[in-house]
């Protein structure tokens, strides 16, 4: 039995070590590695390792502490997991596991059970243990997001939301400006309802991503006040939500809102906008590392939860200051125009 545990254990190093590796390196396959080694270590591996040390046990009180270690451990590395995984419920899991161990498990093991395991066994395994918990202390370490930088994200997202209506608010009073001048053209009526179905399609991504990290609870309340997220520090959701499908659609939709403005730009001689918006609404790729990446790779790779949310709320304001922008030029031209109609009838009447 022995000799299966330290097999299954160096399996379970080995994959644990190799996820780690490509992690660090951000190589496809590091979360299946990760999650096999993972499973293996913590059903198989430590089970096997405490029923031999429980069966080898000669008094209660060693048996005892093998129990508690067990289940301290257990509740740890699945908490581990979960938290690789993002999945929910993994600070509960890693609080409980690490309280019975300092608390019982550890105390007990130092102070009054004797060690009477074979030292090449308890070498070996040993050094598994350490392995394993090097390497998942380095992943949750590297994936950690502090404190202050998930809540600048939520600071930022808030801000942006705020100018945002802010935005809105001047939109309206120009609609109503082109509105009296009788020259809202069918082309601006057109970006209008393109910006608006735009900022629609953002806030179902958003609605996506918070169902699908954060539960399906409160959404709008979330999406209201991003500081009740509750799993802002989690970007393997953004990452499949944004990189597998949404993103690419977002950057699509973008960039055919942007063609549509700088279409009607160039056919009105508004040069310098236009390249203001291409600027602006730019969904083009990008070079890292001496390799060209996507738009959304660039946006939401390795992205965490709150930082996505910012980001799309940014990417909701770009495209309002895009269509204030139009509608400022489109009223500009409208007033320079009917000021000098205005003035030529009134030269007209002079001669």
């Amino acid at each position: 039995m022995k000799t299966t545990i330290k097999i299954i254990g160096f399996i379970a190093l080995f994959f644990i070590a190799l996820g780690t590796l490509f992690k660090l390196m951000f190589w496809p396959g590091a979360t299946l590695s990760l999650l096999i080694g993972n499973l293996s270590f913590t059903l198989i591996f430590i089970p096997l390792f405490f029923i031999q040390r429980f069966i080898s046990s000669e008094t209660t009180i060693e048996k005892t502490t093998n129990i508690i270690g067990f289940i301290s451990l257990l509740f740890v590395f699945l908490g581990s997991i979960f938290k690789v995984q993002h999945w929910p419920g993994a600070n509960l899991l890693l609080l409980i596991g690490t309280l019975i161990f300092i608390f019982l498990a550890l105390p007990l093991y130092i102070f009054v059970v004797q060690k009477k395991t074979e030292k090449k066994f308890s070498e070996m395994t040993s050094v598994i243990f350490i392995g394993v918990y090097l390497s998942l202390f380095l992943i949750l370490y590297t994936q950690n997001y502090s404190r202050s930088i998930l809540t600048n994200f939520v600071t930022l997202g808030e801000d942006k939301k705020t100018t945002l209506n802010m935005i809105e608010e001047i939109i309206h009073d120009y609609d109503l400006k082109l509105n009296s001048l009788d020259n809202n053209s069918q082309d601006i009526k057109v970006i209008s309802n393109q910006s608006n179905e735009l900022t629609a399609f953002i806030h179902e991504v958003k609605t996506n991503l918070i169902s699908f990290i954060d539960g399906p609870n409160d959404i709008e309340l979330k999406l209201k006040d991003n500081s009740l997220v509750f799993q802002k520090d989690s970007y393997y959701g953004v990452t499949y939500i944004m990189l597998g499908g949404k993103g690419s659609e977002l950057k699509d939709k973008l960039s055919k809102y942007r063609s549509t403005i700088t279409d009607y730009l160039n056919k009105s001689e508004g040069t310098l906008l236009e390249i203001e918006i291409e600027k602006l609404l730019y969904t083009g790729e990008f070079t890292q590392y001496g390799r060209e990446i996507s738009w959304e790779e660039e946006m939401f790779y390795y992205v965490p939860l709150s930082g996505a949310l910012a980001i799309l709320n940014g990417i909701e304001n770009d495209i309002k200051v895009a269509e204030l922008q139009l509608k400022r030029f489109k009223f500009q031209k409208m007033k320079n125009k009917k000021e000098l109609t205005s003035e030529l009838v009134i030269d007209h009447n002079n001669d």
